[in-house]
């Protein structure tokens, strides 16, 4: 098993599956790391299938925020991210449609592989 840390949450990564908690250092990161963990959730419920198809699935996650279960996914490395957005005009047609636009950032570790396609694995508004 391995433990990944982002600014909000751990990313604990074991059996094929990425397991996000909110961070427990302070107060204020565990409250940001609940609402992000809700906001992946309800965007990858309520979104238009076409853009959840640029999403890693969720494939369980509770209400309040404690979990989000994903399946683990490789990262891009840098050199396959400056091939999968080498502008940032391709970036912003990758992750924008007329009805929403991923709130994800142009970073490796912010995208992997599911399937031979590169799937945003980060994604959420604060």
């Amino acid at each position: 098993m391995n433990i990944e840390g982002g600014c909000f949450r751990h990313v604990f990564l074991f059996w094929g599956l990425a397991v996000k908690v909110p961070q427990t250092y302070s107060w204020r990161n565990f409250l940001t790391g609940l609402l992000t963990n809700m906001s992946e959730r309800r965007i990858w419920r309520t979104w238009p299938a076409e853009m959840r198809k640029r999403l890693c699935p969720i494939l369980f996650s509770d209400p309040l925020g404690f979990i989000v279960v994903m399946p683990r996914l490789r990262l891009l490395s840098s050199e396959e991210l400056g091939h999968a957005f080498p502008t940032r005009k391709a970036f912003n047609k990758a992750v924008s449609s007329r009805e929403c636009t991923i709130p994800v950032e142009r970073k490796a570790d912010s995208w992997g592989w599911l399937n031979g396609a590169v799937v945003a694995i980060d994604y959420h508004i604060l």
